[in-house]
């Protein structure tokens, strides 16, 4: 990733829109398969559009509301996931430095030059394994030990402390990501410095875990609304099942962003 005519947070703002990445369409066998990568690539495209038109105090898709070519839902999804990456941007830049030590001491080698590259990478990986999921014989969208890791860090952000416990069982969890995701690794560092009561790190726990929360609500916002509702497009829920989409319904189906 280069940053040398941006500011970290425009490089990463920018980068994040080239995802998921091309060499995973010519995986794809089916129809649903294509169009869902079309999907998260479109998505991905203009939450970056979004981020760096935030960084110059813009709003470029206001207009598209008020003049009905883009519905309330998809813009508050663009919106909330710009939140969710921005803090998450602000907590791995402020909790780097922790984690290039953490890594080094343990003895391991830290492949990243800065945090725009963690970051990046993490965002990449996510964004790829979001779509890999279509690849699979059969899929069904479920994480409970993803949402307890989130509860354990929503919890430690609230209190300023982390049990032994539950610092474990991320950093248990986080093992199983080596070599594919630095995401929770990450966060298991950032928890442990965060346990003594790092206030700034505190904050942009805070931050983030609030903007998951929002990012989460609209998507259950878009699964949950009267499929009555006027000149709004309804989700459903749905299964991957040999590279083709299993709707809940007949009628409709959603695309995990």
């Amino acid at each position: 990733m280069s940053t040398s005519s941006y500011t970290p947070e425009e490089a990463v703002a920018q980068y994040i829109g080239q995802f998921p990445s091309e060499y995973l369409l010519q995986l794809t066998q089916t129809k649903d398969q294509q169009d869902y990568w079309g999907h998260l690539a479109a998505f991905y495209l203009i939450v970056s559009q979004g981020w760096q038109a935030r960084l110059k105090g813009n709003d470029p898709f206001i207009q598209a509301v008020e003049d009905k070519t883009m519905n309330k839902w998809y813009y508050d999804a663009i919106w909330s996931r710009v939140d969710l990456l921005q803090s998450l941007w602000k907590l791995i830049e402020s909790g780097h430095p922790s984690i290039v030590k953490a890594v080094i001491n343990a003895g391991h080698n830290y492949p990243f030059l800065d945090a725009t590259y963690l970051f990046g990478h993490i965002v990449k990986t996510y964004a790829n394994d979001t779509f890999r999921i279509c690849l699979k014989e059969y899929h069904n969208i479920s994480n409970p030990a993803r949402i307890k890791a989130w509860k354990i860090a929503r919890k430690a952000a609230a209190t300023g402390t982390i049990s032994p416990q539950n610092c474990n069982f991320i950093k248990s969890l986080a093992s199983q990501y080596e070599g594919k995701s630095w995401l929770l690794p990450s966060l298991a560092v950032i928890c442990d410095v965060a346990a003594p009561g790092n206030r700034e790190i505190l904050d942009k726990l805070a931050n983030l875990l609030e903007a998951a929360q929002q990012d989460r609500k609209v998507s259950v916002t878009g699964l949950s609304r009267k499929r009555s509702s006027k000149n709004f497009e309804k989700f459903f829920s749905f299964n991957w099942e040999h590279g083709k989409i299993i709707r809940a319904n007949k009628t409709g189906g959603t695309y995990s962003l």
